[in-house]
């Protein structure tokens, strides 16, 4: 799975559990014009307890590591965790963000990128 296609995957999932999140770092960069030598996928999560398990659900073990009790301590401790892709060796980096967080994310310059054939993501940037 190329990274484009795991961001779509992952971006399709978030918006069907209903779960905000930004797409952060290179990847958001490069959407506003800025490439990174480095291709990371970064996305901020506003994800709560109840999250946890829908959003593990998303990333079936046969295609993806991820752990439940990471993403619950990244909850609990304020701190990333990811999934990765074996077969490809791709990951996300998903930084679970506070409500108060989220909203000092929307006062910096976001829009809703549509180009993707199947999303819709919300880049954040520094302009």
């Amino acid at each position: 799975m190329e990274q484009d296609e795991l961001l779509r995957y992952a971006v399709d999932g978030l918006e069907s559990l209903g779960i905000r999140y930004a797409l952060v770092g290179s990847f958001a960069s490069g959407i506003w014009g800025e490439t990174r030598f480095t291709q990371g996928i970064d996305i901020l999560l506003e994800l709560k307890a109840e999250d946890v398990h829908p959003l593990c659900q998303l990333f079936p073990a046969k295609q993806f590591y991820v752990n439940q009790s990471t993403v619950e301590d990244a909850i609990r401790l304020g701190r990333p965790f990811n999934v990765i892709h074996p077969s490809s060796g791709n990951k996300i980096d998903f930084i679970v963000v506070e409500n108060s967080t989220w909203s000092r994310v929307h006062s910096l310059v976001a829009m809703r990128f549509t180009n993707w054939p199947t999303a819709h993501i919300l880049c954040v940037g520094s302009r």
